[in-house]
């Protein structure tokens, strides 16, 4: 299932773990509204996400708040780990 979502891009300054400044952008769908499967209650949600990239911070200001289309699709795939650094927790 594929849904065009337009999301507004912001940035944040971030620390790498050797201590050297880098920017990631924000980036968030305008206001859904959902409704719960469990008690048929209606709530507001934005999506949100936060991604590595190469730009600099002068190309994240030029892109404050410009808006993007893109589109989710559920793709099948192998069963893989992942370790969370912090406290070394192993997920499937």
């Amino acid at each position: 299932m594929s849904e065009d979502v337009k999301y507004k891009i912001n940035y944040s300054e971030r620390t790498s773990e050797n201590g050297k400044p880098f920017f990631t952008p924000d980036v968030q769908s305008g206001i859904e509204i959902g409704k719960s499967k469990s008690t048929g209650n209606f709530y507001a949600i934005a999506r949100k996400l936060s991604v590595s990239t190469t730009f600099d911070e002068h190309t994240y200001k030029a892109l404050i708040w410009t808006e993007m289309s893109s589109s989710v699709e559920k793709e099948e795939c192998d069963a893989y780990q992942c370790i969370v650094k912090d406290p070394g927790e192993v997920i499937s």
